[in-house]
């Protein structure tokens, strides 16, 4: 699934879609993804600065990823087996199915500091890694 759009604040969360008490990640500076186990925070380019392009996908080895870069891996909660990402102002942008209620994120981008292409590999298939985190 994919999304463009311009995104307001220029942030992005990764999060179980049913967790209405979402805990956002600390904000840390000159750091594009912060993630505290049950959400993930990703920087975006300004919305002045025009849409950023969003892929969500259980499985990325058929995107194309030529000029992106690997930012991140670690997992999420996933307790109701849903995975959505959401804008700071609470619009659910994209949403997906997993299989498990721990999963597991590859965050790839276009630029470290301000990406205008965000892919995100969402992985719940791989059963119970323990506590969710990086």
């Amino acid at each position: 699934m994919k999304a463009t759009l311009p995104i307001p604040y220029a942030i992005v969360f990764v999060h179980d879609l049913n967790n209405h008490e979402i805990e956002v990640p600390e904000y840390e500076d000159n750091t594009l993804i912060t993630s505290n186990g049950e959400c993930l925070s990703i920087g975006t380019q300004a919305d002045v600065d025009g849409d950023v392009t969003i892929n969500l996908s259980a499985n990325t080895e058929s995107i194309e990823k030529k000029g992106l870069s690997k930012a991140f891996e670690g997992t999420i909660a996933s307790a109701s087996k849903r995975v959505a990402v959401s804008t700071s102002e609470g619009d659910i942008v994209l949403t997906m199915e997993v299989e498990c209620e721990i999963t597991v994120l590859s965050i790839w981008v276009d630029d470290v500091l301000y990406p205008s292409s965000i892919l995100i590999e969402a992985d719940g298939s791989k059963g119970d890694l323990g506590p969710p985190g990086k």
